[in-house]
């Protein structure tokens, strides 16, 4: 029988060549809008004061009455992008809404006395949605630690963070205006205990513990909540020992396994 030659892999590859993934055209828009925003801002206050100079408009006026709606623009094109979630968005879009009705005289009294009832109520629509849709906005800060100390900060952002450290020793948490997820159910306690000093304000924390680890709660709730869903491990039974300080204060602190 003929033997078939059968040609080399290089040589096939070279004359069928794989196509590279591409972005889809729905990303390659947003990606392109994103990045429209500070130069088209940039070309409008340039113009501005060219327009000013030539003598037909007084910039500085105009600037001084309508900066507030470059955040509403800004607001917007982060929704229509769609990488920031809900949240810091809205406060983008309202903070730019209330400044700029202010401005226009349409809108009476201190501005802030308006504002922070209203970011409160955007921090529980928020949370709400992502509850009810079983999940969080797309464009949350997720990240994996592998050190042995947490230091997290959410502000006006959903935040998890799973801790993977085989020698966990404790850290800091920060959440305002914020919801925060902190998952240790990977970690091992250093020396068998580690001390978590969390601080809440406006916000919410999730605590995520081994199922064999004994929590000791010492945070201290004003106009807040502590949830401990946790069950403790049985007396005597050997266990890590997590101990949780700080405050809360206008939010809710929720302990599961």
């Amino acid at each position: 029988m003929r033997r078939l030659a059968l040609a080399p892999c290089n040589e096939f590859c070279k004359n069928h060549p794989v196509a590279e993934p591409q972005k889809s055209t729905l990303e390659c828009r947003s990606s392109f809008r994103s990045h429209l925003f500070m130069p088209l801002v940039i070309i409008g206050v340039g113009v501005l004061f060219l327009l000013q100079n030539l003598g037909y408009l007084d910039a500085s006026s105009i600037l001084r009455t309508w900066w507030p709606s470059l955040l509403i623009v800004l607001g917007l094109s982060m929704f229509v992008n769609r990488g920031a979630g809900f949240f810091f968005p809205s406060v983008v879009l309202l903070c730019g809404l209330a400044v700029q009705l202010s401005n226009l005289e349409l809108l009476p009294g201190n501005v802030w006395s308006y504002l922070w009832p209203a970011l409160i109520v955007l921090l529980g629509l928020s949370m709400l949605f992502r509850r009810t849709a079983g999940g969080g906005p797309c464009g949350k800060d997720t990240l994996d630690v592998s050190g042995d100390k947490l230091d997290v900060t959410a502000r006006f952002s959903e935040t998890v963070r799973r801790v993977t450290s085989g020698s966990f020793s404790g850290g800091n948490v920060s959440c305002m205006f914020g919801d925060c997820t902190v998952d240790l159910t990977p970690a091992r306690m250093a020396g068998g205990r580690a001390t978590l000093r969390v601080d809440v304000k406006f916000g919410h924390l999730r605590l995520r513990v081994p199922g064999a680890c004994r929590v000791v709660v010492k945070a201290n709730a004003t106009a807040g909540e502590i949830k401990h869903l946790h069950s403790q491990p049985a007396e005597g039974t050997p266990a890590d020992v997590l101990e949780v300080e700080g405050d809360v204060a206008f939010g809710g602190l929720e302990i599961t396994p």
